[in-house]
């Protein structure tokens, strides 16, 4: 900065009003050439400040309640609503602080701050060392003690506060205005520093020193009695983490909802809307279904009483442990294709905003979220997916407000989608093999949404830390509400970029390198006219990834570690040391993703995402489905359905990726109104241009028509996970059959569903009588 302004001082030459508004100033004009630095800076100026806030916040709520209010007080409702009033007591100081902050303006907050501090820091210090270390000091002393510190240190601060500018000048370096240009120049500094010499000398001891200062003071207090202290109860020292029910069931919901939709929903909704119309927002509706499903399902099972460590370890008591395993391992495959794609999505975005590239990009968002994710662990996991949910709902809304805005209002933007064919939201025809229809969009999500929101080892998580079936099922449906109000808001992102586009598109024009950043290219050239825009759409998109990648390393990590080690290991340093291992596991996955990201490319990262789910989320729907719903079936059925299920997905997903599926279901896009010098064309056979360069013709390779090819691999990929389920079941129960069913009195009732818990106990009756017969000798042997 001050080789920048170096003779030309901002706040000398008029252009910042505030000399604490010189490094925002410096960034904001001096490095604005680079895109979405400025909102990257604001984001982190403002994370930084409510970071601190919040947490002195919340300590200060907690020491009120606990040390005044319940000392002073024994009032039933205080004592049984702690939480509640830990909320009002944190409200009241944020407002209390709000209307101090006129009285404290200052042109040197960070020395400010320093002076601040120095009233209070060498009183509890010295509080703190005179009771470790000087035993005979009793509490009257400390109170003195205190008191002379504080007042003498105030002393010095209002003193060295009325001289301040005479005491600065004599250590502050001159600046000037030299080289400024003389309209915006309004003066210089000349400072007659007369009065130094008559200060009286506290007031101008180094303000580094204050501490140390009233460390002596309070060092003076002496007594004869010495004091003793009552221990502290663990449950005391972690109050900040206690949360009330509701509170906790929203934040759950919102980290469902954000570990659900990461930088793939960001990227991939607005292109599906782009290149394939409108059909995917009837999805909202599977939506619905997908959750009430898990309300009659899933959540009944583990929303109770289970008392498991990892999710998966319901496999273990309901079958045993041989499925435990192969279930983690199955998740696993699962993690190991899909986390790649999410640390790829962003990484284009990122790449094509600031010109780094994409594997640096991956690199960088990947070591970020395994090192917080690595240190934090999982309530590090819930709070950051609530802060980056809230954060990356908002930034697409404002890009979808603008871009509506930016492409003549929804009038326009609609009439431009309705012309090119854009705009369907009903198909219903019922044939599986086209892309997509109201049935693929409304049923094959809702089991996707299953899928993701059911069966996934980091959503069971979540559910089995919600207290009751209730608080489970409002969290589903406050992720489910979220999710619905991003696929709304990326509609008209994606309609808003086809009408900015309309017969230029990006990618044939040559302005983008892969289809994959045309949302970001949409953000940083459209809706760049609009300061720190870029930087809180990047910081949206990176929030999302680091959503999802942070919730699965954690998950993973817990599962490796519970499911596998401490099976097959019984070793001292893992049994004794599982925070630290757990540590590590997630430390060698997270390496493991960021090497695996250059085979992963893809130009619609969204459908690989949604093909790579069908590949396990059938498998792991049906695992659970017949685990709660089928008493009957066996460990051995249960297997050869997943592995049957796996092996025909990942057959469909190589049939339909060799003939390109997507191609023959693409909308066609042109360059028609797009400068003629601009325009490049990839990966095509020929290109002949006419003379005048009003039109092309563009000559693509021989393709076998939709009809001559297999209809698996034509299959609408939306039916992918409802294709999965029911191979897996299918399989499952013939098996089964086949080799010998459970004994269904075996069964705990408290792991299969409601619906089925009578059945079990007849069974179990039953049971219980034949043996009481047979060995009566009623029956033959």
């Amino acid at each position: 900065m001050f080789s920048s302004h170096h003779q030309c001082d901002p706040k000398l030459d008029g252009k910042i009003e505030n000399p604490n508004q010189i490094t925002t100033y410096f960034i904001t004009n001096t490095i604005k050439h680079i895109a979405g630095f400025n909102g990257f800076f604001m984001a982190g100026l403002l994370s930084a400040a409510l970071s601190t806030l919040s947490s002195e916040l919340n300590t200060v709520g907690g020491l009120v309640y606990y040390d005044v209010i319940l000392k002073f007080t024994k009032n039933k409702f205080i004592i049984s609503n702690d939480a509640l009033l830990m909320k009002i007591i944190v409200f009241v100081i944020g407002v209390l602080y709000l209307c101090i902050v006129p009285f404290v303006q200052a042109p040197h907050v960070y020395e400010l701050t320093i002076s601040a501090g120095s009233l209070t820091y060498g009183v509890k210090i010295g509080i703190l060392l005179l009771a470790i270390f000087f035993t005979k000091v009793n509490s009257k002393g400390v109170i003195c003690g205190v008191i002379v510190c504080v007042s003498f240190m105030l002393w010095m601060n209002i003193g060295a506060h009325i001289n301040e500018t005479n005491i600065k000048s004599h250590y502050r370096y001159q600046h000037s205005v030299t080289k400024c240009s003389i309209a915006n120049t309004t003066g210089t500094i000349s400072i007659e520093d007369s009065s130094w010499t008559e200060m009286t000398v506290p007031h101008n001891i180094s303000i580094s020193f204050n501490s140390t200062t009233q460390i002596s003071t309070d060092i003076i207090a002496t007594a004869t009695t010495p004091n003793t202290t009552k221990k502290t109860k663990l449950e005391d020292i972690f109050f900040l983490y206690r949360i009330s029910v509701f509170y906790y069931t929203l934040i759950v919901g919102l980290s469902l909802y954000s570990s659900s939709l990461s930088a793939l929903t960001v990227i991939g909704i607005p292109y599906e809307i782009y290149h394939f119309g409108t059909h995917y927002v009837t999805c909202i509706l599977g939506l619905l279904i997908g959750m009430f499903l898990l309300w009659y399902t899933i959540l009944p099972v583990f929303c109770g009483n289970l008392n498991i460590k990892t999710p998966y370890e319901y496999f273990e008591r309901r079958f045993n442990y041989q499925l435990r395993l192969f279930s983690t391992c199955v998740y696993m495959l699962h993690t190991l294709m899909l986390m790649p794609i999410v640390l790829y999505a962003p990484a284009t975005a990122l790449s094509h905003v600031t010109q780094i590239p994409v594997l640096a990009s991956t690199s960088l968002i990947g070591g970020v979220c395994i090192l917080y994710t690595t240190i934090g662990g999982f309530k590090t996991v819930i709070w950051t997916d609530t802060l980056q949910a809230t954060l990356m709902l908002g930034s697409c809304i404002l890009i979808a407000v603008v871009g509506v805005g930016k492409a003549g209002g929804l009038s326009e933007v609609w009439s431009k989608a309705q012309e090119g064919g854009l705009i369907h939201f009903f198909d219903m025809d019922p044939n599986p093999l086209k892309r997509i229809t109201f049935w693929t969009s409304t049923l094959g999500m809702a089991m996707f949404h299953v899928g993701h929101s059911g069966s996934s080892a980091s959503a069971l998580q979540r559910y089995m830390s919600v207290p009751d079936l209730r608080q489970g099922r409002m969290s589903t449906a406050i992720g489910a509400a979220g999710a619905a109000a991003i696929k709304i808001v990326s509609l008209f992102i994606g309609l808003s970029m086809y009408a900015i586009y309309f017969k230029c598109d990006p990618k044939l024009n040559g302005d983008i390198n892969e289809a994959n950043q045309i949302t970001s290219h949409f953000v940083t050239h459209t809706i760049r006219d609009f300061p720190g825009f870029n930087g809180l759409f990047m910081a949206g998109l990176l929030s999302a990834a680091l959503s999802t990648l942070s919730s699965e390393l954690n998950t993973i990590g817990g599962l490796i570690y519970y499911d596998i080690l401490l099976k097959f290991f019984k070793n001292k340093f893992i049994v004794n040391r599982g925070m630290l291992t757990m540590k590590i596991i997630i430390l060698v996955n997270g390496i493991i993703y960021l090497c695996i990201v250059p085979f992963v490319q893809s130009p619609h990262v969204y459908e690989i995402a949604i093909r790579i789910g069908g590949v396990t989320h059938g498998a792991k729907i049906g695992i659970i489905m017949l685990g709660i719903f089928f008493p009957k079936v066996n460990t051995k059925g249960l297997i050869c359905g997943v592995i049957t299920s796996i092996s025909l997905m990942i057959w469909i997903n190589i049939g339909a990726r060799t003939y390109n599926i997507n191609s023959y279901y693409q909308y066609t896009h042109s360059t028609e109104n797009c400068q003629i010098s601009n325009m490049t064309v990839r990966s095509i056979a020929n290109m002949s241009m006419s003379a005048n360069g009003s039109t092309t013709t563009i000559h693509t390779l021989q393709k076998p028509q939709l009809e001559d090819i297999f209809f698996l691999y034509r299959i609408s990929v939306f039916y992918y996970a409802l294709v999965g389920t029911v191979t897996t079941m299918l399989v499952a129960i013939v098996i089964s059959y086949v080799t010998g069913t459970n004994d269904v009195s075996k069964i705990d009732p408290l792991l299969v569903s409601p619906w089925v818990r009578p059945y079990i106990k007849n069974q179990t009756i039953k049971n219980e009588i034949h043996m009481e017969l047979k060995e009566k000798g009623c029956i033959e042997t």
